[in-house]
């Protein structure tokens, strides 16, 4: 399935798609704008040949399973530029990210209704510059409610922890030796602004 961040977005994006809610739509919709914002703020320092996907590409990624799932971000798709082959082609795209998890996944499956306990949110301190977007994402149960829905859904063979930090850099991302699944406050300041920008459009 590709790299380990791929994977992990990928997993996050079915999953949240699958729940099927307006606010995990509205959740979806500003991470993969976040990621535009991200690689626009980072396109002097782009690296082409590192080992990550390029934010933009993430954000497309994003976006095409998006699509793929559900024709109404079919107009947002051709606002961001997605050509309308693309488009056309997220359907196969969606349904082979979904049938490959479903796969992969169906040993583990918890039985419907069935509660989880194997995942742990934690969110550590915040620098001073960064505690008001911590607190504000702390109080919007995000993290929370993505852990639950893995949780309740997944029969996970080890304890992994969500964990909210800062990081240094606008990022999120898996940590297999520490099995901690990062977002980044620096990330969510960014999103933050991407949704202000938004609402004042």
């Amino acid at each position: 399935m590709g790299q380990e961040e791929d994977a992990v977005d990928n997993l996050a994006t079915v999953s949240m798609l699958a729940s099927d809610t307006p606010q995990m739509d509205e959740y979806l919709v500003m991470a993969m704008l976040g990621w535009f914002a991200l690689a626009a703020e980072s396109y002097d320092e782009l690296v082409f040949y590192g080992e990550h996907d390029l934010d933009q590409q993430r954000g497309y990624q994003t976006l095409c399973l998006m699509v793929g799932a559900d024709e109404q971000f079919n107009d947002l798709a051709s606002d961001l530029g997605l050509p309308d082959d693309r488009i056309d082609s997220c359907i196969y795209e969606y349904e082979l990210a979904a049938d490959s998890w479903e796969a992969v996944t169906a040993d583990v499956v918890r039985p419907e209704g069935e509660k989880g306990n194997k995942i742990s949110v934690v969110y550590e301190p915040a620098p001073e510059d960064l505690k008001e977007v911590a607190d504000l994402f702390q109080e919007s149960g995000l993290l929370e409610q993505v852990a639950g829905e893995m949780d309740d859904t997944f029969e996970l063979p080890e304890k992994i922890t969500y964990k909210a930090q800062s990081c240094g850099e606008m990022n999120a991302f898996w940590d297999p030796e520490a099995r901690e699944m990062v977002m980044c406050y620096e990330l969510m300041a960014l999103f933050a602004t991407v949704f202000v920008e938004e609402l004042m459009e």
